[in-house]
């Protein structure tokens, strides 16, 4: 199966000069979370929702969202060709960690592909008796990860995410079990652009006094380590999750499977002969 087999083709776009408060409102509207950048047809960069949350003020509040597409785009912008495969696209988003790909000809837009597409169709492959076992949580997840407790400094949690290259950080009480999952993207919504705060010697004493437990989402999904690859994927793809905790019998934490994993075991598995 190949890329234009799957892609979206009625997308969403803004150009460099469109306000970034619009483009927030395009991404509800159209429930996206990725804009390609067009100039005259042509993409010339990437919005993400990670990249529209980092210009949001954490000194006025989540709604104040200043500047132009132009500020917070991502340029040069990886894309791939309708033509290439699927193993192919999941391969080049694992390994460079990318949401989307947008899909061109020569230049020109003709549509994107998602995380959530790829996974969606190559789940479907059919995978070998004897690969069974190498497609359970437990072959799959990462289990060298960090984790954060409920009641940490928001700001420590946000530093160890970017020092660590995550998006997702398991929230975990003194037994180690499970209570709650953070994405960069609830840092984001609860303070704006971590970097900036770093930065800012004058942090509000509402950010630096805000918790994990303020952002995280409670009650997460949690999956046993012989949760087979089919329900991994359901769960990122039907509920809109980046990753989902693996667990022991008493809940406690065992590793950790995102959407990355997914992507690089699935393309393998479809790029086998």
């Amino acid at each position: 199966m190949k890329v234009v087999d799957v892609m979206q083709r009625n997308v969403a776009t803004v150009t460099e000069g469109d306000a970034l408060a619009l483009a927030r409102q395009l991404m509800l509207w159209r429930r996206v979370r990725h804009l390609p950048v067009v100039r005259t047809g042509r993409v010339v960069g990437i919005l993400s929702e990670r990249d529209v949350l980092s210009r949001v003020s954490p000194e006025h509040g989540h709604h104040t969202i200043e500047g132009s597409v132009a500020d917070a785009m991502r340029c040069p912008v990886e894309t791939i060709e309708p033509s290439a495969q699927l193993a192919d696209a999941a391969a080049k988003m694992s390994v460079k960690k990318l949401g989307c790909l947008p899909v061109v000809r020569e230049g020109e837009l003709l549509g994107i592909i998602t995380s959530t597409d790829l996974l969606g169709s190559i789940a479907q492959y059919p995978a070998p008796e004897a690969d069974t076992r190498a497609l359970e949580a437990g072959a799959i997840m990462t289990t060298n990860l960090q984790a954060v407790l409920s009641d940490d400094p928001l700001l420590d949690a946000a530093a160890r995410m970017f020092q660590h290259g995550t998006r997702h950080l398991p929230v975990v009480d003194g037994m180690q079990r499970v209570v709650g999952m953070l994405s960069d993207r609830d840092i984001r919504e609860a303070i704006g652009n971590p970097l900036l705060a770093f930065e800012n010697k004058s942090t509000s004493a509402r950010i630096a006094a805000l918790r994990v437990s303020d952002a995280m989402t409670t009650e997460p999904r949690t999956f046993p380590i012989d949760s087979h690859l089919g329900a991994l994927v359901a769960a990122l793809v039907e509920e809109n999750f980046g990753a989902v905790p693996i667990v022991d019998e008493e809940d406690r934490l065992l590793g950790i499977v995102s959407y990355i994993d997914l992507l690089r075991v699935l393309g393998r598995q479809i790029a086998a002969p």
